[in-house]
C-alpha cells in the first residue's frame, strides 16, 4: 500500500549507458543517487514481505558451508541468482551485465562442492563445458548471457551442529526500538531532521 507514495517521493529510475543501472534519486538533483538512501529503500525494492527481518531472526547461516559462486567476470558477467535448494542443488541465473559483451566467453568458479561427482545442467538439458581445477572447485565455461545452470555435488554440513546448538543456547536478542524522532519528509527541497539521540555516524553528521 506504501509503495506509489514511496515511488513518488523516492524518484526510482535507470540510469547509466543504456539504463542498465538503478537506483533513487529523492528528486535531490545530483549526478548519481545517495548510497545510504538508495541502499535502504532498495531492501524493499529487492525483498518479500518479512524478508528484512528474517536476516536477523532466522538468519540463512548453512549458506557458509554450502557452494559458493566465485571469478564472475564482472561487470561483464552478471549473477540474478545463486541459490542453494533443499536438494544439495546450486541454481544460478546469468545475464549480460554490459549489453555490448553478450555472446562473449567468460568462464565462472563454483567453490565448496562436496562431492566428485559433479553434474551440471544448463537450460534444462546436461551442460559439459566445466572441468575440475581441483579439491572442491570447478570451472564453467560459458558465454555473457541470459543463463540458468544448475550444480549438483552436495553440499557440506560442517559446523551445521555446531550453530544448531548456539543458537539453542544463544536465543536471538529482543528487538531494540530506537527513540529517535524523524520529523515527516517533505520532498520539495526538505532536510530530514533528527533529534533526541546523539549522530556519530561521519556521513550522517551534516544532515
Amino acid at each position: 500500500r506504501q509503495r506509489p507514495l514511496v515511488e513518488e517521493l523516492a524518484e526510482p529510475r535507470g540510469f547509466g549507458a543504456v539504463a542498465s543501472e538503478f537506483g533513487f534519486w529523492f528528486h535531490l538533483g545530483e549526478v548519481w543517487p545517495r548510497g545510504q538512501l538508495s541502499a535502504l529503500t532498495m531492501v524493499a525494492e529487492v525483498g518479500g514481505p518479512g524478508a528484512w527481518s528474517r536476516i536477523f531472526n532466522d538468519p540463512d547461516l548453512d549458506r557458509f558451508d554450502q557452494p559458493t559462486v566465485e571469478g564472475v567476470d564482472f561487470p561483464a558477467l552478471g549473477i540474478s541468482r545463486a541459490h542453494n535448494d533443499d536438494s544439495g542443488i546450486l541454481n544460478v541465473e546469468t545475464y549480460a551485465a554490459t549489453p555490448a559483451k553478450a555472446g562473449a566467453k567468460t568462464t565462472f568458479r563454483v567453490a565448496g562442492l562436496n562431492s566428485q561427482s559433479v553434474r551440471v545442467r544448463c537450460d534444462g538439458a546436461d551442460y559439459q563445458n566445466w572441468r575440475h581445477l581441483g579439491g572442491d572447485t570447478i570451472e564453467i565455461e560459458t558465454v555473457i548471457g541470459t543463463r540458468r545452470f544448475e550444480v549438483a555435488a552436495g553440499a557440506s554440513t560442517k559446523g551445521r551442529q555446531a550453530r544448531s546448538g548456539a543458537k539453542a543456547q544463544h536465543p536471538a536478542s529482543p528487538i531494540i526500538q530506537s527513540k529517535v524522532a524523524i520529523a515527516p519528509f517533505q520532498p520539495a527541497n526538505s532536510r530530514l531532521h533528527i533529534s533526541g539521540a546523539s549522530v556519530t555516524c561521519p556521513c550522517c553528521c551534516g544532515v
